[in-house]
């Protein structure tokens, strides 16, 4: 862009300005001189590729030199029209070469549609940002006299490796035990949750209920770092170290 707006293209115009051309006539229809006006707006090619791109709306200003021409462009159009429009600037030069060097030729609509294939691909390779919700649940404390239990497997599933983890909690926050376990040879992700039940479920009186990700995210943060490391461990009124700042979070009451 800033070298078109800079006319420092080396269309055939400015290449006979050096004195390194005497043929200033288009490449691409032979009916004008190239200049960036013409190369950009004025060719044949040119015009049908933009009015394949209807989302651009250019100025229509026969009086209008290239760079005024330019900047009200760039001026008036929105970000992802103007977006549209720089890469369709580069797709007309590039087109303009690819026939003097190549030998290859493309309409006015194929190169629209390249120029749209081309920005749809840019937006499908970028990472896609996932909107946290407002309203995040947060891990509850038990009634009194109970205690909760919150389980987790980590799985990897080049190993076939699981780490399962179960945290021991009563009515005040307070860890009462943490566990950690390997297992090998688990089959998939869904056996390795199953494993974890398994674990926190040898009780004589016990309640299932499901609860989201994030009111579970100590068993999952210390599963993860389990199956990471490959180690297994018990604690009795604790949790490793890594996952201490997490447990202090959880135990804090929401305000009644």
């Amino acid at each position: 862009m800033w070298k078109a707006s800079w006319n420092y293209i080396p269309t055939r115009v400015n290449l006979s300005l050096k004195k390194l051309t005497s043929d200033v006539s288009c490449p691409r229809c032979g009916l004008g001189s190239e200049s960036l006006l013409h190369l950009f707006r004025d060719c044949p090619t040119s015009v049908i590729m933009w009015s394949n791109l209807t989302e651009i709306q250019l100025i229509q200003d026969p009086n209008a030199d290239f760079k005024q021409w330019l900047t009200l462009s760039v001026a008036l159009l929105s970000l992802d029209s103007c977006r549209l429009f720089c890469v369709a600037l580069w797709a007309i030069w590039g087109d303009r070469n690819a026939r003097i060097h190549e030998k290859i030729s493309r309409t006015g609509k194929e190169i629209a549609d390249f120029v749209r294939n081309y920005v749809k691909e840019i937006d499908e390779a970028k990472p896609k940002v996932v909107k946290s919700s407002k309203n995040v649940k947060r891990w509850k404390h038990p009634p009194y006299q109970t205690v909760k239990i919150n389980f987790d497997g980590a799985f990897d599933i080049k190993e076939h490796l699981s780490a399962l983890r179960v945290v021991v909690r009563d009515n005040e926050g307070s860890v009462i035990a943490s566990k950690s376990r390997l297992h090998e040879k688990v089959a998939s992700a869904i056996a390795a949750e199953a494993l974890a039940c398994r674990e926190a479920s040898v009780f004589k009186t016990i309640r299932f209920e499901f609860i989201s990700r994030s009111e579970n995210t100590l068993a999952h943060t210390i599963a993860t770092e389990s199956l990471k490391n490959k180690k297994e461990f018990y604690l009795d009124w604790g949790v490793p170290i890594y996952a201490e700042a997490r447990a202090r979070n959880d135990s804090l009451r929401e305000p009644d």
